[in-house]
């Protein structure tokens, strides 16, 4: 193994037509300028239809909250405002999510440090692989050897494989009926955002890897969110799983406020911070003015248009995606 680790350290070190250099000739290749940040608003609001994809639930009617749904609205409030609460909903988070980064930010930890680190585990060499065959990385031919898929990712790419598959546990279903219905797709939802994410960096000049944790991570208000509904639901049980356009609006507020609290506790990268912070100050993604918040948002529209147009819950609208730099457009085209 050691011969192995040494020589996938310097191919790393030479980053030979991989990171930084392939990040460059994307920003090339992209328009010159991300379209402003009001094109951002022109992207449809879902909210309401993921919700319902989530869940594997018809529409609901267009009504404001009725008095069940103003109840469990309610005592979402609690759950999210204390933290031994908010911390509940989410248990492994704080003890992983942090570390992780720190661990992957390291500046005295080399390429051959990264490349054991994924030789020893079979999900990453699994991911290595496929992310080195994916749009954003693809090169001439398939990448079967693992030696050829770190070649191919760089430093960068490694250590996105090594944040997805330490982070995807994070989304696994519970023993509840909302997580075992939504996880799967809560997690299929972060994914694209999180590669659409990194896509919207790279044209934009944000850092592709820290845009692409912030697509991943955004998702966890969903996961939050859901898990805490799902104890509400022990107390007041629903007649039937349809819910009216108002109680989604207030539900997806109170995401927002989940994501806002559990990401500034953890105190990652400035970036997402102080987006975070911005969300906070004006209540919610759409509101916000920082740029990391936009892109952001972008990416969890585009994500959210993808995902429901490819089941079938949302026409396609080619007009939208027009003005869009061509790295956009297709990592939209081509997730992952």
């Amino acid at each position: 193994m050691a011969n192995w680790v040494r020589r996938i350290g310097k191919l790393l070190s030479t980053e030979t037509q991989t990171g930084s250099e392939r990040l460059q000739k994307e920003k090339l290749a992209a328009d010159a300028t991300m379209p402003a940040a009001a094109r951002v608003t022109e992207l449809p609001d879902l909210d309401a239809e993921l919700f319902d994809w989530l869940l594997d639930i018809p529409p609901g009617p267009e009504r404001e909250a009725n008095a069940a749904e103003s109840l469990w609205l309610a005592e979402l409030d609690p759950l999210i405002a204390a933290d031994k609460g908010r911390g509940e909903l989410l248990p492994r988070a704080a003890g992983v999510i942090p570390p992780l980064l720190n661990s992957l930010r390291d500046e005295n930890q080399s390429s051959a440090d990264l490349a054991e680190r994924v030789e020893r585990d079979p999900n990453l060499v699994a991911e290595v692989v496929r992310l080195a065959n994916s749009t954003a990385f693809r090169g001439e031919g398939q990448a079967s050897e693992l030696a050829e898929a770190v070649r191919r990712i760089g430093t960068a790419g490694l250590k996105q494989a090594i944040a997805k598959v330490v982070l995807k546990p994070m989304f696994d279903a519970q023993s509840g009926s909302l997580s075992s219905r939504a996880a799967a797709r809560v997690w299929a939802q972060a994914q694209m955002q999180a590669d659409l994410c990194r896509a919207l960096a790279v044209a934009q000049g944000f850092d592709p890897f820290e845009a692409y944790l912030g697509g991943l991570l955004s998702n966890v208000g969903w996961t939050a969110g859901l898990r805490a509904l799902e104890r509400v639901f022990e107390q007041h049980t629903p007649a039937e799983m349809v819910f009216g356009s108002g109680f989604k609006q207030g539900f997806c507020s109170r995401r927002d406020r989940l994501f806002v609290q559990l990401v500034t506790a953890w105190r990652l990268n400035p970036a997402l911070h102080e987006a975070a912070r911005d969300v906070q100050y004006t209540g919610s993604f759409a509101a916000a003015t920082d740029p990391f918040a936009q892109l952001l948002l972008a990416g969890y529209r585009l994500a959210s248009l993808r995902v429901l147009v490819s089941t079938g819950r949302v026409a396609e609208d080619d007009a939208l995606l027009a003005g869009w730099p061509d790295v956009v457009r297709a990592a939209y085209i081509s997730p992952g």
